[in-house]
C-alpha cells in the first residue's frame, strides 16, 4: 500500500506521521520526500477498517492537507519509464 499525504514543510511532520505508523505496529518499507510538499508512504496492505482510521488520523495531523493511495512510488514510477524506455527502443541510447 503506497500513500501519498499532501502537506506543508513543517518540522516534525514526518515524525509525527512515522508515529502513527509505530502505534499501529505497521512496517514500514519505503519513504520519498518531495519538496514541493508531497510524502510517500509504502508499507503492507491494511484490513479496511485499520486503514480507514489510520487515513482520518493523518489528515488530523497539523500541516497535513490530504491523503490519498497512489499505485507507486516516486521512484517506482520512475524506474518504470526507463525500463518500458528501454524495451521500447531497437538501438541503446547513452547520453
Amino acid at each position: 500500500m503506497r500513500l501519498e499525504v499532501f502537506c506543508e514543510d513543517r518540522l516534525g511532520l514526518t515524525r509525527e506521521l512515522l508515529d502513527l505508523l509505530v502505534l499501529r505496529s505497521i512496517d514500514l518499507r519505503g519513504i520519498e520526500i518531495d519538496p514541493i510538499g508531497r510524502i510517500y508512504l509504502n508499507f503492507a496492505e491494511l484490513e479496511f477498517t485499520d486503514f480507514s482510521s489510520l487515513m482520518a488520523e493523518i489528515r488530523r495531523i497539523s500541516g497535513v492537507t490530504d491523503v490519498r493511495t497512489v499505485p507507486w512510488m516516486p521512484s517506482e514510477r520512475e524506474h518504470l519509464a526507463l525500463s518500458a524506455l528501454l524495451e521500447a527502443l531497437p538501438e541503446p541510447v547513452l547520453s
